[in-house]
């Protein structure tokens, strides 16, 4: 099944393959990648969820991989983090530009 996808105030359309099984559904960018950018690539009926960018395991809001008994997997880039790791990577300021009292400054981590 072919998904085109058009969000209000975006300047492209995202076009995925889906594939539906009989136990699982899955989401394919156009180069045929396990790919979705709004919520998990990768659905299994008995609740196992996996979020993938490009074909590699990654999500920025949460964990990559939630398996039904709650245990949950950091994946960035597909690239495991644990959880703590996960949310320091995430939240780090370190390369961004601030500006105070008109001069610009780029954080670096200490």
């Amino acid at each position: 099944m072919l998904i085109i996808i058009f969000r209000k105030g975006m300047d492209c359309m995202k076009q995925y393959t889906v594939k539906v099984y009989d136990n699982r559904t899955e989401w394919y960018n156009s180069d045929n990648k396990i790919h979705r950018d709004d919520g998990p690539a990768y659905v299994h009926s008995n609740g196992y969820k996996s979020w993938w960018k490009n074909g590699k395991r990654h999500r920025d809001d949460g964990p990559a991989v939630e398996y039904p008994n709650v245990v949950k997997r950091y994946f960035l880039e597909d690239i495991e983090y644990d959880e703590y790791e996960y949310f320091k990577k995430i939240n780090s300021c370190s390369g961004k530009i601030i500006e105070v009292n008109g001069k610009k400054y780029t954080l670096v981590p200490m």
